[in-house]
């Protein structure tokens, strides 16, 4: 059960440099369309939780939703894996599956929020990519870049390899809860703590 600080959904930080970069992509658009253009995803590590949980998000006929391993080599522990759902906050329907997010990620470091002007089965496809590594050997690894407790270092990784423009192109903005607040990470691999 959440604790007495009720945490609440992140917002898209609203950082001037963020949004001029997405104005001077498409100059016909103001800040509230360039907004409105940015969908809100959030990705859960099932693993720390019991398949009814998976399970509550999947059967849900309102959600946009799918495993991170489905059409992958490890389908079978889907139940265990990265849950990605994009997040309709005014959409009423969605009010019962934001809370069960906003409640997990209190009890338990389990979910990585982002922003993405992806749309859903294009992000799916460019997060499975990310999942998968390969080494300079060819040995290959799986990433847990959407567990909260790797975040930072994989984001570290990320920034150390040549093609760091590849992980973080299609992600406007990362989001993590530590300590009650929200650390987020645009582009540039700045973050900030929004209250």
């Amino acid at each position: 059960m959440m604790n007495d600080n009720k945490v609440s959904l992140p917002e898209f930080p609203k950082k001037q440099d963020i949004i001029d970069d997405l104005k001077q992509e498409s100059d016909d658009l103001s800040t509230e369309n360039v907004e409105e253009k940015i969908y809100c995803y959030a990705i859960i590590d099932c693993a720390q939780f019991d398949s009814c949980f998976y399970k509550m998000f999947i059967k849900d006929p309102n959600l946009i939703c799918c495993s991170l391993l489905a059409n992958t080599p490890y389908v079978k522990s889907s139940e265990a894996g990265p849950l990605l759902i994009q997040i309709e906050k005014y959409e009423p329907s969605y009010q019962n599956i934001i809370n069960e997010i906003l409640i997990a990620q209190v009890e338990k470091p389990s979910v990585l929020w982002l922003w993405s002007k992806a749309s859903f089965f294009s992000l799916q496809d460019y997060l499975k990519e990310l999942l998968f590594a390969e080494n300079e050997q060819g040995k290959k690894y799986f990433l847990r870049f959407y567990d909260p407790r790797c975040f930072n270092n994989m984001l570290e990784l990320f920034k150390a390899d040549k093609n760091i423009s590849y992980y973080l192109e299609k992600i406007e903005s990362w989001a993590i809860l530590c300590d009650d607040q929200y650390l987020f990470f645009n582009k540039d691999n700045h973050y900030a703590v929004k209250d």
